[in-house]
């Protein structure tokens, strides 16, 4: 039992002797893998490194960006310091645009207004206005007799350019289809305005004949009074000189019967 037990010490001696031989070299392998890792490791911080140096480079972008921002900040200022401006600007227009929308209405009801007053056979705005006036009356129709021609005439008109006329004839006849009634103008030319109307009938009350007159002297019947337009269109004496003396002639055509001219004007619009 001692000579085995002896054998087997031995034989462990030199497997413990072969297994630290084989274990030397394995050692060396080990430390050339460490030196290894070691300089991978070194590689892998040089890369931390970059890694780090990128980071900062980062960082000092977003620094710029920070700069950015602020400069995006004081941009937002100014316009801060605008808006208080554009809000000066609001009040201004509203102040100008509601007198202008006032002023508009003003005038325009203003000349509307008026024109409506006038009527739509007045004259044109900015007219003067000049009033022929008979003289040397009454007149008897006719003269002598009773049939005959009455000529009367007007006081003397300043100078213009026709733009409207109207006449206005007081009277009395006992047959007012005895007469024609003409005007005739300082240039000489004559309108037509009464033609032997109203048969039987008697007088021209203060009428006025217009050419702006709902009814026609042909279709009136005595005695007159009122508005009418005349037999023939006073417009024919739009755009001749009124200066000088206005006729009125008065033809009585036919025997029998008389009267009395009292009054008559002639009102005349010129530009």
């Amino acid at each position: 039992m001692t000579a085995r037990n002896t054998l087997l010490a031995l034989l462990f001696l030199v497997g413990l002797t072969l297994v630290a031989a084989a274990c030397t070299p394995q050692r060396g392998s080990n430390r050339d893998d460490d030196d290894d890792d070691s300089a991978a490791g070194d590689d892998d911080d040089a890369t931390d490194d970059d890694d780090v140096a990128d980071d900062d480079d980062v960082a000092d972008d977003d620094d710029v960006a920070d700069d950015d921002d602020v400069a995006d900040d004081d941009d937002v200022v100014d316009d801060d310091d605008v808006g208080p401006d554009d809000d000066d600007v609001g009040p201004d227009d509203d102040d100008s645009v509601e007198p202008d929308d006032d002023d508009d209405d003003d005038d325009s009801v203003g000349p509307d207004d008026d024109d409506d007053s006038v009527g739509d056979d007045d004259d044109s705005i900015g007219a003067a206005y000049y009033t022929a006036t008979g003289v040397g009356l009454p007149l008897l129709i006719p003269p002598t007799g009773t049939s005959g021609t009455t000529v009367a005439s007007s006081d003397t008109t300043p100078f213009g350019t026709i733009v409207d006329v109207d006449v206005t004839i007081d009277l009395d006849h006992t047959f007012m289809a005895d007469l024609d009634i003409t005007l005739t103008s300082p240039d000489g030319t004559d309108v037509l305005l009464f033609n032997n109307h109203g048969g039987g009938g008697n007088d021209l009350s203060n009428t006025t004949f217009d050419d702006g007159g709902s009814t026609s002297i042909s279709a009136g019947s005595p005695p007159y009074g009122g508005t009418y337009s005349p037999y023939l269109p006073l417009y024919a004496l739009n755009g001749e000189n009124s200066g000088g003396v206005w006729i009125l002639t008065i033809v009585d055509g036919a025997g029998g019967d008389s009267g009395t001219l009292y009054s008559w004007t002639v009102d005349i619009a010129v530009e």
